[in-house]
């Protein structure tokens, strides 16, 4: 079949905060994409990155199935799945709303495996020979 000019990649459907006309990221496929300047933008405590609410739910109703974070001023991308915010996410208000935060180590990180994951798998294999030690001596 020939190339008939369908486009290359999915529309982007815009994200928006409530009460704002300027979207603050879109979606994509299945990734919900935004841009922050870290600087201002990452919490300090815990360090985390945080989410209106309305802006997960309404990516999540537009197909994303990850968020993705770009920190404009280091090109740090962080990346989540957006039920692991809703799941391990705490929620965060400080004067901007009804916003859910996720902490540093539960994202990936320019495409590496999250800390936290890394953490508890070191945990789980440095936990394995104890669990079997003594056995068949």
């Amino acid at each position: 079949m020939a190339y008939n000019g369908a486009k290359r990649h999915p529309e982007k459907t815009p994200i928006f905060v409530a009460g704002r006309s300027t979207p603050i990221g879109f979606v994509q496929g299945n990734v919900f994409c935004k841009w922050i300047q870290g600087s201002k933008h990452i919490l300090r405590t815990p360090r985390a990155i945080a989410f209106d609410r309305s802006t997960l739910a309404d990516a999540e109703r537009a197909g994303a199935v990850f968020a993705q974070v770009t920190d404009d001023e280091t090109k740090t991308v962080y990346r989540a799945r957006i039920d692991a915010i809703w799941t391990h996410g705490f929620s965060v208000n400080r004067g901007y709303g009804s916003q859910i935060g996720l902490t540093l180590n539960r994202f990936d990180v320019n495409g590496k495996p999250a800390a936290a994951t890394f953490e508890s798998n070191k945990a789980i294999q440095a936990a394995q020979p104890s669990l079997f030690g003594g056995m068949g001596e």
